[in-house]
């Protein structure tokens, strides 16, 4: 049977997922727990078909510094150096690429953002498959499209230039954690190697 998904507010329930959505993909919301916990309430839908309908959702958790408060434009600001290089050495996916276009999504909070592949850096298998890092890239040809999600609110747009696209999986989804433009990156690698503060080989 259909169903409605509602999360628990201050004063009354917010719709989180409903049964007959604008778009077939999968609806991303982002919440902050209260006390450490999130309440849902599911309600079931009118059955107006023999067909059967199943409601499914997941969730992603992210801890937040002590007596800090969920701030969405976090994720939206530029990396520093050294949040570059964790995300280098833990991402899934970090790739040399040009933004061919930026997708609003509908009936989400995310925007797909489209890259054209111009050099693979870095990636993971999936996890069924032993989750070892890639060492021959051959089979990523230069040109190929990876599409990564970025929060809706932060207004990504298209624009010249290349950049780094750094990604971690979320939700089955390849999520932006930095995008600083190639010859930053560099900057980059030149200082945390006179540093020797880097965690793995950093490439450009």
């Amino acid at each position: 049977m259909p169903a409605s998904i509602y999360l628990e507010g201050t004063r009354s329930l917010n719709k989180l997922y409903s049964p007959h959505p604008q778009s077939d993909r999968p609806t991303v919301r982002c919440v902050q727990s209260r006390g450490g916990q999130v309440a849902l309430y599911v309600e079931a839908a009118e059955e107006t078909s023999v067909q059967k309908q199943i409601a499914e959702f997941a969730y992603d958790l992210q801890s937040l510094p002590k007596d800090a408060s969920y701030d969405p434009y976090e994720e939206c600001r530029p990396c520093t150096k050294e949040e570059m290089t964790h995300a280098y050495c833990t991402s899934e996916l970090v790739t040399r690429g040009i933004i061919q276009r930026v997708e609003q999504i509908e009936d989400t909070d995310v925007s797909d953002i489209y890259i054209s592949v111009t050099k693979i850096l870095r990636r993971w298998n999936p996890p069924s498959e032993e989750n070892e890092i890639l060492t021959d890239l051959e089979d990523y040809k230069t040109g190929q499209t990876e599409v990564v999600q970025v929060g809706r609110h932060c207004g990504a747009q298209h624009g010249d230039g290349e950049l780094v696209i750094m990604a971690r999986r979320k939700l089955g989804q390849l999520v932006l954690r930095c995008a600083p433009r190639l010859s930053e990156w560099r900057d980059v690698i030149k200082e945390a190697a006179i540093k020797d503060s880097a965690h793995c080989l950093l490439n450009s």
